[in-house]
């Protein structure tokens, strides 16, 4: 029986030193049906979490073992860039083909529970669908070709001339699909991952390919405002208001992804 999964990846940087809202917040709103799953990736010299809370299936991965989901070309402060939301997260766990994986940033806040129409859009998704949300509200889209042109490497990137100038930016913080759609998109970032962030050296390399991904292929389903949403996404209707908790309107969003910036109490 398919089944929803909550998820997250993150290393040890952010696991000792940032908050563990995400972890918290899933924990209390989830269906009693519900998983959670923390992606955990270990260099050697860290040292492991001093606990490993109940109830969460905690894995732990290996950051040598990972061929396709860290950005060497990264500088800065984010330098060496780690991201499983490519999907690469599939090789260290076992899913059936109909679960649903609800993919987190970890600095994402599960302010509420899911409505029945949430739960039931996510789990009609097709095998190839994905349900995401734009960083940007206007009535202009987000033009995502000025990602490419003004981000690559020298002004040029392989698969610019794939892009369309109208389509738009899905934000990767929170990625919904059945895991046969999660295979598919990894197998396709496979192909194309290392010339694609040696030409695109920033941390959003991945999210860039998966707008263009999913719009090339017409397999997005674009979630309400009240799903996924942050006080820094473009135009949108959102705001903070009681107990630093973001709404739109009156309605609680779903997915604050908060940047740690704000911290609601939910």
């Amino acid at each position: 029986m398919s089944k929803i999964i909550l998820a997250t990846n993150l290393d040890n940087f952010y696991y000792q030193k940032k908050h563990d809202d995400w972890i918290k917040s899933s924990l209390k709103n989830k269906e009693i049906n519900m998983e959670c799953y923390v992606f955990f990736v270990k260099n050697k010299e860290d040292k492991l979490p001093k606990s490993q809370l109940e109830n969460v299936n905690f894995i732990e991965i290996d950051a040598s073992t990972i061929k396709h989901s860290i950005n060497k070309y990264c500088q800065g402060k984010r330098k060496n860039y780690m991201c499983l939301e490519t999907g690469e997260f599939l090789n260290y766990c076992s899913f059936n083909d109909d679960d649903v994986i609800v993919m987190c940033d970890y600095d994402v806040t599960m302010q509420r529970k899911f409505t029945v129409k949430e739960i039931q859009t996510l789990n009609n998704l097709s095998i190839f669908e994905f349900a995401c949300n734009s960083d940007c509200y206007s009535k202009v889209n987000w033009q995502l070709i000025k990602t490419y042109e003004n981000c690559s490497k020298n002004g040029t990137l392989a698969f610019k001339d794939e892009v369309k100038d109208y389509w738009r930016s899905y934000n990767a913080g929170v990625q919904v699909a059945k895991v046969s759609a999660w295979k598919n998109l990894f197998e396709s970032w496979k192909k194309v991952s290392n010339e694609f962030m040696m030409n695109m050296p920033h941390h959003f390399a991945f999210q860039t390919y998966f707008s263009s991904f999913l719009q090339k292929n017409n397999i997005v389903v674009e979630m309400p405002e009240t799903f996924h949403n942050a006080h820094w996404f473009l135009h949108t209707k959102a705001s903070v208001k009681k107990d630093d908790c973001l709404f739109v309107g009156d309605e609680k969003v779903l997915f604050f992804h908060h940047k740690f910036q704000k911290r609601p109490r939910y």
